[in-house]
């Protein structure tokens, strides 16, 4: 009764986190669209400077995973550490890129950044607590060391993705809408980091069928209907390319724009 007293209360504390994240992500989203507001004759023109711009996002698979390697529970905590220092580096790095560019930038787009810098910041703190968490359950005996490497994974997937999810999103935006290039100086950053953890993306093209597995709709207006059914489900448009740590599990799934059959 008293492990599962506890468990509960890990719960608990764990989706009060994600609640409050939710909050957050959706108090930023909301800021960046008014920074930068969508046209409606931007969302329905063929955007090929965008097909473009995604290339800049892509994150080679390096086939080698920590978690792939792990024979004990120091492996896992020794990993577990320099991811946790990966996270706040990368912070860190984000922060001060803003700070030695600022004084040359509009102040729309210095805010727009300080929203990627704050979105980082809680990635690392998120990163961390949870990290914690982990550490201590390795000291229990009991837990077998596959079911420690799931937990890791399970860490991974959860605080990275959320921090893709928010993160990548405003970088593209920002790097389509203002064409400045400190935001590619911090897409190589946080290239460089989701590699570092053994992120990668998977290959989507316009013109090919959408795959469920990987992507979702955007629902951001930008579809377009045919009478042509062997367009439905092809893609007209990519926003987000979809972010695995293994073929099979999806970090963040990829967003994209589709032609529509009307029957």
């Amino acid at each position: 009764m008293e492990q599962s007293g506890t468990n509960k209360k890990f719960s608990m504390d764990a989706l009060n986190e994600d609640i409050n994240n939710a909050i957050e992500f959706y108090k930023l989203y909301n800021r960046i669209i008014e920074l930068w507001p969508v046209s409606e004759s931007d969302n329905f023109k063929k955007d090929d400077e965008g097909s473009r711009l995604i290339e800049k996002f892509r994150v080679r698979d390096v086939k080698e995973r920590s978690f792939d390697k792990f024979s004990s529970t120091d492996d896992i905590e020794r990993e577990i550490n320099n991811v946790k220092d990966a996270t706040s580096d990368l912070a860190n790095k984000i922060g001060d890129i803003i700070d030695d560019n600022e004084s040359e930038l509009p102040e729309s787009i210095t805010e727009a950044l300080n929203i990627i810098y704050n979105q980082a910041e809680r990635f690392s703190k998120s990163y961390k607590s949870r990290s914690e968490k982990l550490i201590t359950s390795l000291n229990n005996d009991d837990i077998e060391l596959t079911t420690h490497c799931d937990s890791f994974i399970e860490l991974i997937i959860k605080t990275v993705g959320d921090f893709v999810d928010e993160t990548v999103s405003a970088i593209y935006r920002g790097m389509k809408m203002s064409h400045n290039a400190i935001y590619e100086i911090i897409l190589c950053e946080v290239n460089t980091f989701l590699q570092r953890v053994g992120i990668y993306t998977y290959d989507l093209h316009i013109n090919e069928k959408i795959n469920y597995d990987y992507c979702t709709d955007s629902n951001d207006g930008t579809d377009k209907d045919t009478e042509d059914c062997n367009l439905d489900d092809v893609i007209i448009d990519i926003k987000q390319l979809p972010y695995l740590l293994a073929d099979t599990i999806v970090v963040s799934k990829g967003k994209v724009s589709t032609w529509r059959f009307k029957r």
